[in-house]
């Protein structure tokens, strides 16, 4: 489960991160400010190899300007027993590195432990950016490989699509970042706790679609589903793409609107919105009123008296129509 430790507690939590299947090391993993910290020891065991290995690769990472050494690191106060007093303790800082450090050194790292970090990030990525079904291809965000290419003096992660692109993961469309950005960072928070890239846990998302192409909109849910499948998800959205490919059929899935009864918040299951179009999802989730509900009556108008063979009042109310939304207006144009 991944939550942050409230302030005032602990400064860092003892997190258990299996290493084989036969052996677990003990880590200290502090979670602030969006992101996991770790110092250079913790690091060091988590990729097994020694600390001043980790200490180098940190100081060619600062020194090449791949990342801000003031952005991630921090100095973190800790407070131990005191080694000659009884009952006296001693503080110290101590530096942590947070996880975009922590993925850096692992690209750079020689090990088996480092390989197979990456390797597991890697395979999420690729298998989060299938075709979620036969019917829904969505083949421009499929991805083929992630790339460590070296561009100037730094190291840059790149994003191999199927039809052979190459873009840097950094220059992607905000739409496409935003999402493998998600994926990448649940990814490797599991990887951290649990050495497992489909950890067991919850994990909350809060405003999901936010930045999202529409085409990974309507994807979203099920792509996250389908990587990580013992992950419970609990998120929230304000779009009707989202809700409207949201599958409830079996059940398992349940939406609720947020709705407030004189001073108390409650939450109101709302009914299957799978298949429905935009306007109605809006509609009947967030009590959003329709733009111009003109239009919709005389569509509805202008079906019927179309079934009935009225030619006279199907001219009328195409006309009618054609005032509130113009000639060119696709509304229009796809009266049949």
């Amino acid at each position: 489960m991944f939550f942050p430790f409230p302030d005032g507690l602990h400064p860092q939590g003892d997190v258990i991160i299996y290493q084989s299947n036969d052996t677990n090391i003990t880590t200290n993993v502090l979670f602030k400010n969006e992101t996991f910290w770790m110092p250079q020891k913790d690091i060091a065991q988590l990729f097994n190899v020694e600390r001043s290995t980790i200490s180098r690769h940190l100081q060619n990472i600062f020194n090449e300007h791949e990342l801000d050494k003031s952005v991630v690191c921090a100095e973190i106060a800790h407070t131990t027993k005191h080694g000659a007093i009884d009952e006296k303790t001693q503080t110290k800082n101590v530096t942590y590195y947070n996880l975009d450090a922590i993925i850096a050194v692992g690209y750079r790292v020689n090990s088996k432990e480092a390989t197979h970090f990456i390797n597991a990030i890697r395979a999420v990525l690729v298998k989060c950016s299938q075709p979620v079904s036969e019917y829904n291809p969505d083949t421009d965000i499929v991805l083929r490989d992630i790339l460590l290419d070296f561009r100037g003096k730094s190291e840059v992660v790149v994003l191999e699509y199927e039809n052979g692109t190459q873009i840097p993961f950094t220059e992607l469309p905000t739409g496409y970042l935003r999402f493998f950005s998600m994926v990448f960072d649940i990814a490797c928070r599991g990887y951290l706790l649990n050495k497992d890239c489909n950890p067991d846990g919850v994990v909350l998302v809060d405003e999901l679609d936010l930045h999202l192409h529409p085409s990974v909109e309507r994807t979203i849910l099920k792509r996250l589903r389908t990587t990580f499948t013992r992950v419970q998800w609990i998120v929230s959205t304000h779009s009707p793409l989202v809700l409207s490919a949201f599958e409830q059929k079996d059940g398992s899935n349940v939406i609720y609107k947020i709705s407030k009864e004189k001073d108390d918040v409650v939450l109101v299951p709302v009914a299957n919105m799978q298949g429905v179009d935009a306007s109605t999802g809006l509609k009947y989730t967030m009590d959003t009123p329709d733009d111009d509900s003109r239009l919709n009556d005389y569509k509805e108008a202008y079906d019927f008296w179309k079934a009935k063979g009225d030619a006279e009042k199907v001219a009328n109310l195409k006309e009618m129509i054609k005032n509130i939304v113009g000639e060119n207006s696709l509304f229009f144009q796809m009266l049949k």
